[in-house]
């Protein structure tokens, strides 16, 4: 059984009030929960908890302090449903999170979110989520967005915003996937409640991108690694990138700009992927070994294999920018 009342809580304020709390009591154990009222000891009904008339604005007051009650009866309601036997603490948890306006806060949660990727190197996801965030906030318009809002309804309202400025089905699908990707964690860190989950009715499965993906035959393929650079000197990294990616298996060019020295051994090429963290070794083949020997004479001398990040200091934030532009 737990019982809810509104009460004084007896610790005297400067100004002579009482603070006005919610007092939350379940197998004789309690908790107090803080309001945004206090009130003085004469305005004060204590055996109903509600403000008298000598406070005069008692009526709002007391409207106020029942919709804090039904409010946490919706919380009683919901984990009555889910656990009956729950404890005080469960309530405490969920009530919490409930009315924690900045953890409820879905830009305050992008922000931690691009923070975390940031410090861990992961500056494509980072951008990723701060792009998302700035969409959403173009979209709503106001300073603060409660997870709560963002249900089926807001999602589609925002997909269709998005189309109205030109947006492609891939696109939004990009957005709607770091969004997704934030309640995912929301839920995860006991953010939100997964029932808040917006995703089981709106279907990012839906947008299908128009565009295709064409494939270089054998034969164009052939032709760029046989093509000869003499009268076009300014090519030959370009070149390079691409012949020694063909000839690893496809490397990804940020993993290639990223390989070191180190990573060559003997007849093996060994690298980690940054997007994926799995780890692969390479046979490296005669053109390959014509390449590394090239940046051996060529390069800039330090760590790296290619001639991109030739200073051995850079932050992830600095190399994102210097790899997407090469």
């Amino acid at each position: 059984m737990i019982t809810l009342k509104i009460v004084l809580k007896k610790k005297l304020l400067s100004d002579g009030t009482y603070p006005v709390c919610l007092r939350v009591t379940k197998e004789r154990q309690c908790r107090h929960y803080k309001t945004p009222f206090s009130a003085k000891l004469s305005e004060w009904i204590e055996p109903i908890g509600n403000f008298n008339k000598r406070n005069p604005n008692y009526i709002q007051y007391n409207r106020l302090l029942v919709k804090f009650k039904e409010r946490a009866y919706r919380i009683i309601t919901d984990l009555e449903i889910e656990n009956p036997d729950y404890s005080l603490q469960d309530f405490d948890t969920s009530y919490r999170i409930t009315f924690n306006p900045v953890k409820n806060d879905v830009f305050s949660f992008f922000d931690e979110i691009i923070e975390e990727m940031t410090f861990a190197g992961r500056i494509g996801n980072a951008k990723s989520y701060k792009d998302a965030k700035t969409s959403v906030q173009i979209f709503h318009k106001f300073k603060n967005l409660n997870f709560r809002e963002v249900n089926p309804t807001f999602l589609s309202k925002y997909d269709a915003f998005l189309r109205s400025r030109g947006g492609t089905d891939g696109g939004i699908g990009v957005k709607m996937r770091s969004i997704r990707a934030l309640f995912n964690k929301a839920i995860e860190r006991g953010v939100i409640k997964e029932s808040l989950y917006p995703f089981k009715t709106y279907k990012i499965s839906n947008l299908r991108g128009k565009g295709f993906k064409r494939a270089l035959d054998f034969e164009e393929i052939m032709r760029i690694i046989n093509f000869n650079l003499n009268d076009f000197p300014h090519l030959i990294n370009t070149k390079n990138y691409f012949v020694f990616s063909f000839y690893t298996r496809g490397m990804n060019f940020a993993d290639m700009m990223c390989l070191e020295w180190k990573d060559v051994e003997a007849n093996i090429i060994y690298y980690t992927r940054a997007k994926t963290k799995g780890n692969f070794s390479i046979a490296i083949m005669p053109p390959v070994q014509k390449i590394l020997d090239y940046y051996r004479a060529y390069g800039y001398g330090n760590k790296y294999v290619f001639p991109l990040l030739f200073r051995e200091d850079y932050t992830p934030t600095c190399k994102l920018p210097l790899i997407r532009t090469a």
